[in-house]
């Protein structure tokens, strides 16, 4: 006999999923030190005071699975919900202000210190171009050429974790 759980897709989606998006967008998300037209992503609930958001951790890696946590959920309005096309705006431009809030947070780069990082923001702004119809070559490009300049065929091939390994 079926279950209405004999696939992932049938449990998930929609109706977990969709609350699941909204609480995260809600609780871990917001501007970025209150800057108008910014956004990225919270590590903690409720969010911490200003001096610590400033002088704390810089979380570079979370902001790329949130921008594909962003990316799903606005793939889904577009593909299955053509009627709520205001639910879809909002998160194209959430996206488009998280890419840009992440530059802004990271002294204006896109680049960081940790290739694993840099890898997941490329995958994920890759995914917001091809799915959400935008358009962030130049910071691919930029993401691309550090992942080729890192290949070390050298050492057995790969690419190192770090900037400052060689390993």
């Amino acid at each position: 006999m079926a279950s209405q759980f004999d696939s992932w897709e049938s449990y998930f989606y929609p109706d977990t999923i969709d609350p699941l998006t909204v609480s995260v967008r809600e609780l871990f998300a917001g501007s970025f030190l209150g800057l108008p037209l910014t956004h990225l992503a919270r590590t903690a609930w409720p969010a911490p005071e200003l001096g610590v958001r400033v002088r704390g951790p810089w979380h570079y890696w979370w902001q790329a699975h949130y921008l594909d946590c962003i990316v799903d959920a606005g793939w889904r309005e577009l593909a299955d919900r053509p009627e709520r096309p205001d639910v879809a705006a909002s998160l194209i431009r959430d996206a488009t202000r998280l890419v840009r809030t992440i530059r802004l947070r990271n002294g204006w780069r896109i680049i960081n210190s940790y290739y694993d990082d840099m890898a997941w923001l490329g995958l994920a702004i890759e995914r917001a171009d091809r799915h959400l119809h935008l358009d962030h070559a130049s910071g691919l490009r930029v993401l691309a050429a550090q992942m080729l300049d890192a290949w070390v065929p050298a050492d057995g091939g790969g690419i190192p974790w770090r900037k400052a390994d060689q390993f």
